[in-house]
């Protein structure tokens, strides 16, 4: 089971659990989660038909169905999966809630498992017969400017390469050899936020699918892939992130840019397309326009000058953010303002997981991870610092020395972060408003944990409803349905560790918001496994 279905299993065991104790008193009826899998290697299967006791659910893309409440009878479970050599039920594994173990059942031959749910629970159904055989197959990843013939390529190390729900990273050499069953597999492959060009099988290069997928058949031992990755745009120029929109003023007359490209340095000009390595350096006031999300970065202080980076870093920032872009811009003087629209197209770029690629900036001290917000970012090399102002959404901050943990900021707050300590989150009051340089002087520490919020809650003292059910908290511990929390706070932050009877244990962060009315929450599973909510708010004292 991958990581992010793994913390799926985890948060709907939490869930289900929780169901169960709100249900009380309406003991004829339970809650059961379904998740659909592999039984070959335990990866997430979407859009499965599970019958239970004769009444179909199907499965999301990631394999998870939440039916509606039922009885708490014996229930049959019949699948189907096409995809599959054997599209049937394998064996099913059940967590009841409120009850530590799970228990496993084996399908008949007709594919059909049984089993008692007792008060609810979490219902893994696994698909598929495997009778072990596997092919081994080499894979090369490469990239190139271009998939033009008698175009230069490299070997690339560090490619992350999904053959249909199984996951690889290439080596140093830039080489994958690994064992898988035989079968026709969907390829995606991501290397910082750079496309995938083409597939080629034995030497061959793949046809993409109506759908612009590509796939290949693999029967054979010793197959070999070539997976490459294009980093210029199709003209054969490195990529265009942002042009140029306005060119402003300084305290004494018009503002300029220059832009240094492969050594060579030049004037910029409204409407020139700023590319991968391009050094932009702005005196005055400016505003970009980022091409992939329409989104736009304005430098709106005329008393100073801004220097950024265009293009992603070339070595990984600092600890890993999961489900974040690498930076695509580098901020090493200045402070920006950024307004980036989410997009939630369809078509827009993804990683090898399926996730919409997010923004990504970053400066000496920290990688930013962004999906469609507004926010005040920079860098003060005299200081070493990154004032870092959320005014709309949330903005997920890693810093880049290791040893500082990362950690959300929402609406409203602000934080500097030196190269070795991460200052305190503060609100940022309506008087320092858009169009100041710096992080805004007009603040206060958030908030007063001596207050009492809209409906009743002090700091984090008080009743909360969450995604699962209810949180009872006092002085940063307490309980949320079956779930034990043991936290201290500090300032705006509580932290400490949370344990279920049935799903494990792992920690927790809290952030309060500026109101003192709701909190954000991140959750690790003990295996490392992460998730968040943004909408755990005050129901009352």
């Amino acid at each position: 089971m991958n990581a992010k279905v793994a913390m799926r299993v985890v948060l709907s065991l939490i869930i289900v659990a929780l169901s169960a104790a709100n249900a009380g008193a309406q003991a004829q009826t339970i809650s059961i989660s379904v998740n659909t899998l592999s039984a070959c290697d335990n990866s997430p299967l979407g859009n499965v038909a599970v019958q239970l006791n004769g009444v179909t659910y199907r499965t999301n893309g990631v394999g998870e169905a939440f039916p509606p409440k039922m009885l708490p009878y014996v229930i049959q479970v019949r699948a189907a999966a096409p995809g599959l050599p054997s599209g049937k039920v394998a064996y099913v594994v059940y967590a009841e809630a409120n009850k530590s173990g799970q228990q496993k059942y084996a399908a008949d031959a007709s594919g059909v498992a049984t089993f008692n749910p007792g008060n609810g629970g979490a219902l893994l159904v696994y698909m598929g017969a495997c009778a072990g055989k596997t092919i081994k197959v080499k894979i090369a990843t490469t990239k190139s400017c271009t998939d033009k013939a008698g175009t230069g390529f490299s070997v690339q190390h560090g490619v992350v390469v999904t053959l249909g729900r199984l996951t690889f990273t290439s080596n140093a050499n830039g080489v994958i050899e690994a064992n898988v069953p035989p079968g026709t597999y969907t390829v995606s492959a991501s290397w910082k936020d750079y496309p995938l060009g083409y597939v080629a099988e034995n030497g061959l290069r793949q046809k993409r699918n109506e759908d612009g997928k590509i796939t290949v058949r693999l029967t054979d031992p010793g197959e070999t892939l070539e997976v490459r990755t294009l980093i210029c745009d199709p003209d054969g120029q490195p990529k265009a992130r942002a042009t140029i929109l306005e060119i402003g003023t300084t305290r004494v007359g018009p503002g300029s840019i220059s832009v240094t490209r492969s050594r060579a340095s030049g004037k910029g000009f409204v409407g020139m397309k700023l590319r991968d390595g391009d050094v932009v350096k702005i005196s005055g006031t400016a505003k970009l326009k980022w091409l992939q999300s329409g989104g736009t970065i304005s430098f709106d202080d005329p008393r100073s000058g801004s220097i950024i980076v265009i293009g992603p870093e070339s070595v990984p920032a600092g600890n890993k953010a999961q489900d974040y872009s690498p930076s695509v811009l580098q901020v090493l003087k200045g402070i920006g303002e950024f307004l980036l629209p989410p997009n939630e197209d369809a078509d827009a770029p993804r990683d090898a997981n399926g996730n919409i690629i997010k923004f990504g900036a970053s400066s000496r001290t920290v990688n930013l991870g962004i999906k469609g917000t507004r926010f005040r970012f920079g860098y003060d090399p005299q200081t070493n610092t990154s004032p870092i102002v959320v005014e709309e959404g949330t903005v997920w901050i890693t810093p880049k020395n290791a040893s500082l943990k990362p950690f959300m900021l929402q609406a409203g707050q602000k934080v500097t972060v030196a190269q070795n300590r991460v200052g305190p989150i503060t609100a940022r009051s309506a008087a320092a408003g858009a169009g100041q340089s710096g992080a805004g002087t007009g603040t206060r520490t958030i908030p007063s944990l001596t207050t009492r919020s809209a409906h009743g809650c002090v700091g984090f003292n008080g009743t909360w409803q969450g995604p699962g059910g209810t949180m009872h908290l006092r002085n940063g511990s307490g309980t949320y349905g079956d779930t034990t929390l043991q936290g201290t706070v500090s300032g705006n932050t509580s932290r400490g560790t949370w344990r279920h009877p049935t799903v494990g244990q792992g920690t927790f962060i809290f952030t309060l918001a500026p109101d003192g009315d709701s909190f954000g929450t991140v959750w690790v599973t003990s295996a490392g496994v992460s998730g968040s909510y943004d909408t755990v708010r005050c129901v009352g004292p």
